[in-house]
């Protein structure tokens, strides 16, 4: 017998680690299309993949998601825009750091673009770090443990198309134990606007993000608050 034999895994092992990812399809079809054609190129850990068409649906992009956690039934999640386009390995070290890193709630890649400096240029390049002040990083692409969601709850529905995964990540810090981390080695490029750049006339996408950042600023307002209380 070999010192150390190799262990084959069963495949109710691969299926308890298998990723649910989500990608919601607007109205650019050849970034969307980039997106996929990445993401099945990219992708070696096991995965299983949701496409939805929104393109004449829902601007509340809350309610798709809150209704893609609860019908999945993958205890890892991945929820992402259709104009990034994630490369070689970028599941593997977010798994990683996810199943690693104790108190992991929510992993973010490197990046090119996005609201957030930290995701572009980390402190240490390679080196996986909590996000820093409160947990608020950029929401373009995030893993994320379902257990999480039973301490923190489903993304808030009131905010429309922007301003979602802000709150949640937020409000996962103040009121949970669970915490956000960035995961340098994961890269994942990030176009950046092609979610809304072709919304109908009739959609006010700038009424939108005023309202979902006064919004978000009163819910942060008020965890911070009630954490300090406590």
């Amino acid at each position: 017998m070999p010192d150390n034999p190799v262990r084959l895994v069963s495949p109710e092992e691969i299926e308890q680690m298998r990723v649910g990812i989500l990608v919601i399809k607007y109205q650019s079809p050849e970034v969307e299309q980039k997106c996929l054609g990445a993401i099945l190129e990219t992708t070696h850990w096991p995965y299983v993949l949701t496409v939805l068409d929104n393109r004449a649906g829902t601007k509340n992009r809350a309610q798709l998601w809150n209704q893609f956690v609860w019908h999945s039934s993958q205890r890892y999640l991945v929820i992402m825009d259709s104009d990034t386009e994630p490369r070689e390995r970028w599941l593997d070290w977010m798994m990683e750091t996810l199943l690693t890193t104790p108190r992991a709630g929510v992993v973010v890649p490197r990046t090119n673009f996005c609201s957030e400096q930290f995701q572009i240029v980390p402190p240490s390049p390679g080196i996986t770090f909590q996000a820093p002040g409160d947990g608020l990083a950029s929401g373009f692409c995030f893993l994320v443990r379902k257990e999480a969601f039973a301490d923190t709850g489903f993304f808030d529905q009131e905010f429309g198309f922007y301003g979602q995964d802000s709150e949640f990540f937020v409000r996962m810090f103040y009121r949970t134990r669970w915490r956000t981390f960035v995961e340098p080695r994961a890269f994942v490029h990030h176009s950046g606007g092609y979610s809304t750049r072709n919304v109908p006339d009739t959609y006010d996408f700038a009424a939108d993000k005023q309202r979902a950042l006064e919004r978000f600023f009163q819910k942060r307002r008020e965890y911070q608050q009630q954490y300090t209380e406590e």
